[in-house]
C-alpha cells in the first residue's frame, strides 16, 4: 500500500469507530421501540403509575418522547436521581407517543416535563430542561421526614 491509500483506510477506520459510538450511545433511546429506559428507571403505562400513586412515596414522572434532544440530554440526570433516591422516592418514565392519553390526562404538552406526585396529585411541574439539583430539592421536599426515635422532650 502507498501512503496515500494507508490514510484512506485510517480515515475509513475512524468514520467507521466514530458510527459504530454513535450507534451505541442512541442504541439505549433508540433501538427496540424507542425503549428510553436505562437499568434504574421503569416506563409506566397509565395503570402502572396509578399504583405507584397508591403508595406513599414521592413520584417523579418524567415525561419526554424517543425523538426529543433535551430529553435524551436529560436522561442521564433522570437515571443519577433513580440511582440516589432508590428506597425512598420512584422515578419512571412516561413516552408521551406510547402513553398519550396519561400525556394528555395530566396536562403535559411539551417535553420533557417532570411532575411530581405526593400523596396521588401534583405537587410540582417542571417543564423543559432542568437541573439534577433542582429536581433533587424538589423530591427531597416531599420525603417524609425521618422518624424520630428519642425519646420525646416533656413540656416546660
Amino acid at each position: 500500500m502507498t501512503r496515500g491509500n494507508e490514510s484512506l483506510d485510517e480515515s475509513k477506520s475512524l468514520d467507521d469507530s466514530k458510527a459504530l459510538l454513535a450507534r451505541a450511545v442512541y442504541a439505549r433511546t433508540d433501538s427496540n421501540g424507542g425503549e428510553m429506559t436505562g437499568k434504574s428507571i421503569k416506563e409506566v403505562t397509565a395503570s402502572e403509575l396509578t399504583a405507584l400513586l397508591s403508595k406513599e412515596r414521592p413520584v417523579l414522572a418524567d415525561f419526554s418522547a424517543t425523538w426529543c434532544g433535551p430529553c435524551k440530554a436529560m436522561a442521564p440526570v433522570v437515571e443519577r436521581l433513580a440511582e440516589r433516591f432508590a428506597g425512598q422516592a420512584e422515578i419512571v418514565k412516561v413516552d408521551i407517543d406510547r402513553a398519550s392519553e396519561l400525556a394528555a390526562a395530566h396536562g403535559v404538552r411539551s417535553v420533557p416535563t417532570f411532575l411530581l406526585f405526593a400523596n396521588g396529585q401534583v405537587a410540582e411541574r417542571v417543564i423543559g430542561m432542568t437541573s439534577e439539583s433542582a429536581l433533587a430539592a424538589l423530591i427531597e421536599s416531599q420525603l417524609l421526614p425521618a422518624k424520630n426515635e428519642s425519646e420525646p422532650l416533656a413540656a416546660a
